[in-house]
């Protein structure tokens, strides 16, 4: 019935919304690095580095952005499901709780991208 309508949706947003997504943050490389074989100048190399943060600050934000758009929607449709009058519905601190948990997944994410892009360098 509506319960399992309400357990659907909500792991719906989180494991294509919210878990595709960071994900997909956790694996972004935040350094454009020539081919092996290819030889750069500096401030070639300096060029490709600031277009290369440029472009994905700007996929970050919007990955940020959707993140935290689906954790408000999930919110949301778990709040409006309806309950009996003796159960109590959620806290504004639970809420807060829910949005502190993916503020850390996405600097855990984010920290994994950085970590990854600097063992790329280091590699090279």
């Amino acid at each position: 019935g509506q319960l399992e309508q309400l357990v659907t949706t909500v792991n719906d947003i989180m494991e294509n919304r919210i878990d595709a997504n960071l994900k997909l943050v956790s694996r972004v490389l935040l350094v454009d690095l020539p081919e092996d074989n290819q030889l750069v100048s500096l401030d070639d190399f300096v060029d490709i580095q600031e277009r290369h943060v440029r472009e994905m600050t700007n996929w970050l934000v919007a990955k940020n952005k959707e993140i935290e758009a689906s954790v408000n929607d999930m919110l949301a449709v778990i709040v409006s499901f309806p309950l009996d009058s003796h159960i109590r519905g959620i806290s504004e601190s639970e809420i807060i709780k829910v949005k502190a948990h993916y503020n850390w997944s996405m600097y855990q994410s984010l920290l994994a991208a950085t970590k990854r892009s600097l063992c790329r360098v280091k590699d090279r």
